[in-house]
């Protein structure tokens, strides 16, 4: 049988190679003379840990190998420049100070780099230079546990369409208004767990379809959203909300609430399109204290029931969680009963 591959041009195969994990890629300089210097072409570095399968297919590697395996990788292609850098592990305990040195040299010197995707977990020792938020080839970025060597002074990510930040620490609270300015055409923003302020004015985002936060936003912001995720706000950081707008393309909505649920009632009251809902409540009160309910009830929000969603009729999945009170199944046969069209229905309560 003719082997097709090896008679691709040499451009073709290392743009097939560069969307494989990078230990796959160095795997193919075995085949042939021909194969066995294209991985250095290949202008890509992924190396991931967090996959489910890794430790089931890597038995017998350690945290210890895997960085030896990076770093090997980081050493044969020399100088070369990354288009994307991809590097998720549970732990960087073991992470060498040489590669800490050769990425945040590769990102200090490189300004090709479309996507960058960094995870270290438990203890955050990769450190990034802040000229990365100026990189305009960016496509997507995300972070989590990492650390920014400086302050964030400029942001110019227009061709940026995925920006994810969790546990990202820096000298200075993140400007989240500067930050959102440099990225107008964002498509997929999640922002958790950042030391974050806010000294400007936020512009709209017109391209933005997902959406996760947890931090304080103008709500107008994300009215164009079709997915959106509150991801445990609490109610005080919206002290006077009065919502002047509809979430119209709004379908999937995910909340999680901290003491006080009024303030999402709100938000619901403004989504007509909702076909999926999640809600997870974690209930903070006292034994026998009474949960505030609006004086002028919701449109969705059934006025004889505490805990029941009038679901509009476009609604077909529902997730509710409670945490720290029981449920009454009474109210939930109320709810099913205004949920015609639901396919998939998700009850979790517990007491704790």
């Amino acid at each position: 049988m003719a082997d097709l591959i090896s008679s691709l041009p040499d451009e073709i195969i290392c743009y097939i190679l560069y969307f494989l994990p990078s230990q796959q890629v160095v795997a193919t300089s075995v085949l042939s003379k021909r194969w066995n210097p294209l991985w250095r072409c290949v202008p890509s570095l992924d190396f991931d840990t967090v996959i489910d399968d890794f430790w089931r297919l890597n038995h017998r590697k350690t945290f210890n190998t895997f960085y030896s395996s990076v770093y090997s990788f980081l050493v044969g292609r020399g100088d070369q420049p990354f288009y994307r850098i991809r590097l998720r592990c549970d732990s960087s305990i073991n992470i060498t100070e040489r590669i800490k040195t050769r990425i945040r040299t590769s990102l200090s010197e490189s300004c090709r780099v479309q996507i960058l995707n960094l995870l270290c977990r438990q203890r955050s020792e990769i450190v990034i230079p802040s000229v990365v938020f100026s990189f305009k080839t960016l496509v997507a970025l995300k972070l989590e546990y990492i650390i920014v060597e400086e302050h964030i002074s400029f942001v110019d990510l227009s061709l940026l369409k995925i920006l994810h930040l969790k546990h990202i620490s820096s000298p200075i609270k993140i400007d989240l208004s500067q930050l959102l300015f440099g990225c107008p055409n964002l498509e997929d923003l999640k922002l958790i767990w950042l030391a974050c302020e806010a000294k400007g004015k936020f512009n709209i985002l017109p391209k933005l379809v997902r959406a996760s936060i947890d931090v304080l936003l103008p709500l107008e912001i994300f009215k164009d959203v079709e997915v959106l995720k509150f991801d445990l706000v609490m109610p005080f950081l919206y002290p006077n909300l009065n919502l002047n707008f509809d979430f119209h393309n709004l379908v999937q909505l995910h909340l999680e609430v901290m003491e006080d649920w009024l303030l999402f009632l709100k938000v619901l009251n403004h989504c007509p399109k909702l076909q999926s809902l999640k809600i997870c409540i974690h209930k903070s009160y006292e034994e026998g204290d009474v949960w505030p309910y609006p004086q002028t009830v919701p449109a969705c929000i059934s006025s004889h029931l505490t805990a029941v969603l009038d679901i509009t009729t476009n609604l077909v999945e529902l997730e509710w969680k409670y945490r720290s009170f029981s449920i009454n199944w009474v109210d939930v046969t109320e709810m099913l009963k205004q949920c015609p069209k639901l396919q998939t229905l998700a009850i979790d309560c517990y007491n704790v």
